[in-house]
């Protein structure tokens, strides 16, 4: 048995997963994690790094039994350059939508043109607006951020997770938009706990944004 099989038998069984349990994960068959751990056959390079991400470790730990040692500052960032690149273009989107609120959309205009039924300069600033500076703001930060320090989620599954989040809260959030323009065209009673939800929604959207925006990161960042 090579030390690949014996390296992925022990990981598999320190996580308390049964081979079909991993199977699954990995979208393989029972039979195949089977003959990895009998040394039978070898997984290639991308499924080893499915199985680390799933036993949460390195690819060296899979291969080797061991992780990659830590080399202090040398070890991250190790793509600093593009880091630096996507926290600059986070900041000027945010600069950009920051400024659009505050002169062309300022919160005066909104509530004014509400008031006044002239819903444009409404919508405007609920639907892309305000929603998007505060995504902008929390990528900027995080992104900020991780140029000097790992915050990446090595899970495969935690980061799923996240990118879930973070399109159920979008769904959610402009669902309930059109909904509610829906309503107003035809005039139809709305449920209210639909109703509140919404309302305390389109008050405060810098809230499930926020949540949209660092659950985006999580998700995504390598």
């Amino acid at each position: 048995m090579s030390s690949v099989s014996k390296n992925i038998k022990r990981l598999r069984l320190s996580s308390g997963m049964t081979q079909d349990q991993l199977a699954a994960e990995l979208h393989v068959t029972r039979q195949a994690v089977s003959n990895w751990e009998n040394g039978k056959t070898q997984p290639d390079l991308e499924t080893l790094r499915s199985l680390a991400d799933v036993f949460e470790t390195d690819e060296m730990e899979v291969i080797y039994g061991k992780k990659t040692p830590l080399r202090g500052l040398e070890e991250y960032p190790h793509n600093k350059g593009i880091r630096i690149r996507i926290t600059v273009l986070f900041g000027s989107l945010a600069i950009i939508f920051l400024l659009v609120r505050l002169i062309w959309l300022p919160q005066s205009l909104v509530e004014y043109s509400y008031y006044r039924f002239q819903l444009g300069p409404v919508y405007a600033s609920l639907m892309f607006v305000r929603p998007f500076l505060t995504v902008t703001i929390c990528l900027f930060a995080l992104s900020l951020m991780s140029i000097w320090k790992d915050i990446r989620i090595k899970s495969r599954i935690s980061k799923n997770l996240f990118l879930t989040m973070a399109i159920t809260c979008v769904i959610l959030y402009y669902g309930l938009l059109l909904l509610l323009f829906w309503r107003s065209q035809s005039f139809l009673p709305l449920p209210g706990f639909l109703f509140d939800l919404s309302v305390a929604m389109y008050f405060n959207p810098e809230y499930i944004f926020s949540v949209i925006g660092i659950a985006a990161f999580l998700g995504l960042n390598r």
